[in-house]
């Protein structure tokens, strides 16, 4: 996500914010069956990653079934919005490298 232009970041983020604003009965009106909104994103994150005794997404193979199958759910719904989007990689562990001694608010990923 660091090595995106300003426009291209800019453009996802803004597809990003109509998954927000806009729920899904009328997003799949406006944008087809594969459009989703954030609550619903959130809602399956937290069912499938949010159990204190278990995290079926983020341990051991869940990453790679679950999380990956998300993420691919989630880029299609942002490409219904704007098919040119993908959701790009974020070496979020280089946030912590980066700025170790404070500052991370003024990380490109938050701006």
């Amino acid at each position: 996500i660091r090595t995106l232009t300003d426009e291209d970041r800019n453009r996802f983020l803004d597809t990003l914010r109509t998954l927000y604003d806009l729920r899904s009965e009328d997003g799949q009106a406006k944008y087809g069956s594969r459009y989703n909104d954030m609550y619903y994103f959130v809602k399956k994150h937290l069912h499938g990653a949010a159990a204190k005794d278990c995290d079926h997404w983020h341990d051991n193979a869940g990453i790679v079934t679950h999380h990956l199958a998300f993420t691919l759910e989630l880029e299609q719904a942002l490409q219904a919005v704007d098919p040119t989007i993908s959701v790009p990689y974020w070496e979020y562990t280089k946030d912590a490298i980066l700025y170790e001694s404070g500052g991370w608010e003024d990380s490109v990923i938050f701006l």
